[in-house]
């Protein structure tokens, strides 16, 4: 039995890694998208703006310090959010 345990915890880390990443990366997309949302649609006020900011450098600097592998799927989710729906991947086929 003590043969298997650590198999079994390197397992059930694996898990918890890839529980991580994807949770982090599902989180970044939900608030590219938010943030791209609000600030799409018409005039805000400039404090609304300045909060999302405040708010995405916290959010960095916590992932930061407590978990990079967060960081690393925020990230990742942040940046497929910016090339759906701000459209920064699409060519511009009109010219």
């Amino acid at each position: 039995m003590s043969q298997i345990l650590p198999y079994l915890n390197y397992g059930i880390y694996i898990l918890v890694a890839l529980a991580k990443f994807s949770g982090m990366l599902f989180l970044g997309m939900t608030l590219g998208w938010l943030a791209l949302d609000v600030f799409r649609k018409g005039q805000h006020p400039w404090q609304l703006q300045v909060a999302f900011f405040l708010g995405f450098i916290a959010l960095l600097i916590a992932l930061l310090l407590y978990s990079h592998l967060g960081l690393g799927g925020f990230g990742i989710g942040v940046g497929v959010a910016m090339f759906r729906w701000a459209g920064w991947g699409k060519s511009d086929k009109s010219k």
